[in-house]
């Protein structure tokens, strides 16, 4: 007994590419795949296929973007009835625990949606399990946004959940059904509040181009993730507006097309006089940012004065109503176009302190100024003062007057 407890204990050796569980247990990984010896004694999930997917099963973001348009069937898919009967680990366990009781309220401003996302949607997913991942791979952000001596822990669970959703979320996209698209629905959702939250701050914005510095990103538009809800929408409108998410549209429905966008007047004299920016460009480029620029006023009157939908819905909807005409002049970095996106960032900047959106309008902004360069100072300095608070004027209230 004396040279049991007298027996010096083995070092246990680091390993780079072993599971998140032995990780944190402290203890070697054997790194045999699909589990490790030590989470199958445990009886846990092992994290191989979401830590470390092959890239010949599991798609890229670019990969989903190129997915083809969704068709609507009234047959479910097969996809659609997997059940979750994938095993998970007690930290997938605290991130749902997480989920319902803290990221959802924290995520949303209205209580209609934290209703439905804390409930409803919880169900989507154990019915559809990529609803379930995306949801884990958000909580993730968060705890690594309000814990960050776990940073590497729970950016891990986020970066795994997630591809583990994008790839059960392709098939069922690519067959949409009237059984599945309630799900598909709140994963686009999803999909866009994890973009916001996935966007580094030390890093370059990537959210409507590829940046032109030495910054090593993928050559992806995170707007077209956004967009992705308007063809879900579009498909299966009359299902969904009677379906268990109805109650997201609500104050929207009383919303006239044709009323007033009342600006305050800091506001109003800059986007009055942004269209001379491009003035000199032909008629049906002018007509394309004159349309979209009416979008991006609608979108601060109503963060400013609407009393219906939440700043953060207010804010997000913006992306449902820019055309694809005007995405490909960003795509193509057109300066007029670049500067919509500025006049976007006074929207950012008034959507509140939510943590998924903090920081984003001056990162965003930085980005913009960046490609734009010299020349264009008439029609930045406005959003510059508003955001980024410079030459002495803090941003608020006080500066929209």
């Amino acid at each position: 007994m004396a040279e049991l407890v007298s027996k010096p204990r083995r070092p246990h050796h680091k390993s780079r590419n072993g599971c998140a569980q032995c990780k944190q247990r402290k203890v070697k990984c054997d790194e045999q795949k699909p589990t490790c010896k030590k989470c199958d004694n445990y009886g846990s999930t092992c994290s191989f296929l979401q830590t470390h997917p092959q890239k010949s099963r599991l798609p890229t973001v670019a990969s989903m973007l190129a997915s083809p348009e969704p068709t609507l069937s009234s047959v479910s898919s097969p996809a659609s009835s997997v059940s979750l009967s994938t095993k998970f680990s007690m930290l997938d366990m605290e991130l749902l625990h997480h989920w319902t009781t803290v990221t959802c309220q924290a995520s949303l401003d209205y209580a209609a949606g934290v209703d439905v996302y804390r409930t409803t949607v919880i169900q989507f997913g154990f019915e559809f399990p990529f609803v379930m991942h995306i949801l884990l791979a958000m909580t993730a952000r968060h705890l690594e946004y309000l814990r960050p001596q776990r940073q590497a822990i729970y950016k891990h669970a986020a970066d795994s959940h997630a591809a583990t959703a994008l790839s059960l979320y392709q098939p069922e996209i690519a067959n949409l059904t009237t059984d599945n698209c309630h799900a598909c629905f709140a994963f686009s959702t999803s999909l866009a509040l994890y973009t916001w939250a996935s966007q580094s701050l030390d890093k370059p914005s990537t959210l409507f181009f590829k940046p032109s510095t030495n910054y090593q990103s993928a050559d992806i538009q995170w707007v077209k993730l956004h967009r992705g809800t308007n063809t879900i929408l579009a498909a299966v409108w009359d299902v969904l507006e009677k379906g268990p998410c109805h109650c997201l549209w609500a104050d929207w429905k009383d919303l006239d097309e044709d009323r007033p966008d009342p600006l305050y007047p800091g506001d109003e004299r800059y986007i009055n006089a942004l269209s001379e920016a491009w003035k000199d460009l032909p008629e049906e480029d002018r007509c394309i940012l004159d349309t979209n620029l009416k979008v991006t006023r609608r979108s601060i009157s109503m963060l400013d004065f609407s009393p219906g939908p939440s700043k953060l819905a207010s804010g997000i909807s913006w992306f449902s109503y820019i055309s694809e005409e005007f995405i490909q002049m960003l795509s193509e970095k057109r300066p007029e176009a670049l500067l919509i996106i500025c006049c976007y960032c006074l929207v950012l900047k008034r959507m509140g302190e939510t943590w998924w959106m903090k920081g984003k309008a001056e990162n965003l902004l930085r980005t913009v100024m960046t490609e734009l360069g010299g020349g264009w100072e008439t029609w930045t300095r406005w959003p510059i003062q508003v955001v980024l608070g410079e030459n002495g004027v803090l941003p608020g209230f006080e500066s929209r007057i």
